[in-house]
């Protein structure tokens, strides 16, 4: 009798660990690495999905087992000390049993199945699935009281939310790195372009002092030189601490050298020093802009070009080459 009892015991805690560690296993998963299987219509693969896809019920079915498992090794616990003292029973029980399902059913089967937890999941799933189909009456009444329950204390909270947020997508662009399917460099250009929603126009800007400009009253022969020398075909142009726009120097030159190359001026779009890189992209975009005025206090501190904006997604420009208004 002793040793069925220590043998109920055992299995007790073996199962245990099967459903605690399942559980960690499936909350673990790396999906990415699943992704190929599943395409390859592997079996357990499509098991596994099948069980990701209601993660209430796989959370119930594990939650169930646990607690059932447990009962069961701390009540042969219980019946196997009452054979050597009836009155300690249930204390000594207690405290044997505590520190094995800690060790044994939790901590060990956890931290397996959060190192391995594909391997696991692939090789449990169809156990989960059998588990699921027995404990199917419990968890539908359980199902049906949590959700009561949930939708009395927070209805809004446990709506889905179809979209990812920016820190889970950066999470799984980590993992397909660590996977090896995209390269370092790759995942810098998209960390990079998620940093378009914190980083301020006054972060890349050229600072006007060293933004190469042409002033309203300069002749075209002046322009052309500078336009040479510094090998910029878009510049803006001031009026003593003005701004009037921004010229292209092939309207001034392939034009009608007749007409006055101030004609050829643009409007130029302002945005505030903290206007958010994304923002000014979009709003540059529609008609094809290719130069901002970051203005701060209304008087323009500096100026922003696309390819300002471009370098700070594909790579971090040197201060030196800062300024890329068009290169003729």
């Amino acid at each position: 009798m002793i040793f069925a009892y220590i043998t109920y015991i055992i299995l007790a805690i073996g199962l245990t660990a099967f459903f605690s560690g399942s559980e960690t296993a499936f909350t673990s998963i790396k999906f990415l690495k699943l992704v190929h299987l599943i395409e390859k219509k592997d079996k357990p693969a499509l098991l596994v999905h099948s069980i990701l896809k209601r993660p209430d019920k796989l959370l119930a079915t594990t939650l169930i087992g646990t607690n059932i498992s447990v009962v069961i090794a701390s009540a042969f616990a219980t019946n196997l000390i009452f054979q050597f003292n009836e009155q300690a029973a249930s204390i000594i029980a207690t405290c044997f049993m505590i520190p094995l399902m800690l060790i044994f059913g939790e901590i060990i089967p956890k931290t397996i199945s959060k190192n391995k937890s594909n391997q696991i999941c692939l090789k449990v799933a169809p156990l989960i699935l059998f588990s699921q189909k027995i404990f199917s009456p419990i968890i539908a009444i359980i199902s049906a009281i949590t959700t009561s329950l949930l939708n009395l204390i927070a209805p809004r909270e446990i709506k889905k939310n179809p979209f990812l947020t920016k820190d889970e997508i950066k999470l799984i662009i980590r993992d397909v790195t660590k996977e090896g399917i995209i390269e370092d460099y790759e995942r810098g250009v998209i960390d990079r372009i998620f940093d378009f929603t914190i980083t301020k126009a006054v972060d890349i800007m050229v600072p006007i002092k060293e933004a190469v400009s042409i002033e309203y009253g300069q002749s075209k022969e002046e322009i052309l030189e500078k336009s040479r020398r510094f090998g910029f075909t878009r510049l803006p142009v001031f009026e003593g601490k003005d701004i009037k726009g921004v010229v292209n120097i092939f309207d001034i030159f392939y034009n009608d050298e007749n007409k006055d190359w101030r004609d050829f001026i643009r409007p130029l779009r302002t945005v505030s020093f903290d206007e958010r890189l994304d923002v000014i992209f979009s709003l540059t975009q529609p008609n094809k802009e290719t130069m901002v005025m970051v203005l701060k206090n209304n008087s323009p501190i500096g100026i922003l070009t696309m390819e300002d904006l471009i370098e700070e997604i594909v790579y971090k420009a040197q201060p030196v080459a800062k300024q890329t208004q068009t290169k003729v």
